[in-house]
């Protein structure tokens, strides 16, 4: 546990291990070793996604992404918390990709959303399967 607390947030990792299934969605695991993986394309979206974003047609709308945590809010009061994974597929969406992939703390539903634009201040997500366009922009002091 150690060597993860020195971690960068959001850093991929391989892990070792056991696990151990308790009861239905209870796992004990047992860590064993741990490897740096090497830095990909989608490692570097997603810590460009690490931050602040408001909605640019609804001041109200906005989401705080932490590591591979999205929390999301409205008027200022939390709505809802979606863990995140930027990959080159969602699904049966194979073709422009990259994919920002959100699924929910129970783990029931995901969500899939083309990266059209991310950089130091803008983030332009499409929806999938709709074709809505989301466009964000960054609070505070860019990443």
């Amino acid at each position: 546990m150690a060597e993860l607390t020195h971690l960068e947030i959001g850093r991929r990792v391989g892990l070792t291990g056991t696990r151990r299934d308790l009861y239905e969605g209870t796992a004990e695991v047992e860590l064993a070793g741990i490897s740096l993986l090497p830095v990909n394309r989608y490692d570097r979206i997603l810590k460009r996604l690490q931050g602040q974003w408001r909605s640019d047609s609804d001041p109200l709308d906005a989401f705080q992404v932490t590591g591979a945590e999205r929390v999301n809010a409205y008027a200022g009061a939390k709505t809802s918390v979606d863990y995140i994974s930027v990959q080159p597929e969602c699904g049966v969406l194979t073709t422009h990709g990259p994919y920002l992939y959100a699924w929910d703390e129970s783990g029931t539903g995901g969500l899939c959303y083309e990266i059209s634009k991310v950089s130091d201040n803008t983030l332009v997500l499409i929806y999938q399967p709709r074709g809505r366009v989301l466009k964000y922009s960054r609070e505070g002091t860019a990443q």
